[in-house]
């Protein structure tokens, strides 16, 4: 309700501030609106850093909601009197121009917030530039504030240009049947400014939610939680003196693979075999693990010719012993009237989200008039 500001992020994606239902709507490029997140009341300024959160500056309340890629969200920070505008410097502090104050506050990355200096009388606008002052804009008076930073250290308390991006993933290894990938990066360069990086975010590009951390001196970490039979793709963030540089490009595909079904859960009997003058019936027990389709078959060959003289079906409901009956007809009793016939009997089993297995046996039938 009542969209009161518009950003968008280096994919595309586009948010707005609702201020009258207090929340952020994320709207893809193809079109897909979402709510992401609430706020605090009445938000009228946002922006959106390099990693994806979402910063909104909250009038009604004079604070400041930080909201992940994922939706968390949190109150960064407190504000002076009606922020009126936001933005976010390549270090992650959050500046807003405070209305109603007539200053503008700076919130660090924890959350530590200050007021940084004061401006011109209703402030409603604010950006900062690459090497770190502020300016704003200033409605009452007409004119703009700029606003220079301090120097801690030998480094401005607003960072200059952010370090490069690491390389690609590379060995992305996935461990069968636990929906996890081995995700391997190569060291990135040292910043001249921010050191050597202390370690490296690794985040599934099909769900932001799955990530680990490369923590040196390790060079590798696992991905849990993935979905079996998915392909997955990962990108690299390096972490260098509090500082995240922008993603990597995406590392090669990887797809978990289901883990194949131990033989000793999953069993199938000997094949009766049940001759009348009209058919012949095919009785076994089958064990299953849990629920999932069990599907059994009999064939016969003669020469190249192989041909099917029976298929029986069952759904399990969950683990337990079940039995399956294949009946084969007037052809197949024929057919053994005139010649010995083998039979090949395959027992599939489908279990549900995950890798079938199959039993193979074979069935020798005497000659029988």
């Amino acid at each position: 309700t009542n969209p009161s500001a518009i950003t968008i992020d280096s994919a595309g994606n586009i948010y707005t501030t609702n201020a009258g239902s207090s929340n952020v709507s994320k709207i893809t490029p193809g079109g897909t609106s979402t709510i992401l997140g609430t706020t605090g009341t009445t938000p009228v300024g946002i922006t959106v850093d390099s990693a994806g959160n979402v910063y909104t500056a909250n009038q009604g309340s004079s604070n400041v909601s930080k909201i992940t890629p994922g939706g968390t969200s949190t109150i960064l920070g407190t504000t002076g009197t009606n922020p009126s505008a936001i933005t976010v410097d390549s270090a992650g502090n959050v500046y807003t121009a405070n209305d109603g104050s007539f200053n503008v506050s700076k919130i660090t990355p924890g959350g530590t917030s200050t007021i940084l200096a004061a401006t011109g009388i209703n402030p409603l606008a604010i950006a900062v530039d690459s090497v770190g002052n502020l300016y704003t804009a200033n409605w009452n008076p007409s004119n703009v504030s700029k606003i220079t930073p301090t120097v801690t250290n030998g480094l401005p308390d607003i960072f200059p240009a952010p370090p490069e991006k690491p390389s690609a993933p590379t060995a992305v290894v996935g461990s069968p049947g636990s929906g996890t990938a081995t995700v391997t990066v190569a060291a990135n360069p040292i910043s001249a400014a921010f050191g050597t990086p202390s370690s490296y975010t690794i985040t599934a590009t099909q769900d932001a939610s799955k990530q680990c951390v490369v923590t040196s001196p390790t060079t590798s970490c696992s991905v849990s939680g993935l979905t079996v039979a998915t392909a997955y793709t990962f990108t690299a963030r390096a972490n260098l003196n509090g500082w995240q540089t922008a993603a990597s490009a995406p590392s090669a595909a990887v797809t978990p693979a289901a883990t194949p079904m131990p033989s000793n859960v999953f069993t199938v009997s000997k094949a009766k075999a049940k001759i009348t003058g009209a058919s012949i019936v095919l009785t076994t027990t089958t064990k299953v693990p849990g629920a999932g389709k069990i599907v059994q078959t009999a064939t016969a060959k003669q020469g190249a010719k192989v041909t099917m003289r029976c298929r029986a079906a069952k759904t399990a409901a969950g683990a337990a012993t079940y039995t399956l009956t294949c009946k084969i007809g007037k052809a197949g009793r024929a057919a053994l009237r005139k010649a010995k016939m083998t039979l090949t009997v395959t027992t599939t089993f489908t279990p549900t989200g995950g890798e079938k297995a199959s039993k193979t046996q074979t069935v020798k039938l005497v000659r029988r008039r």
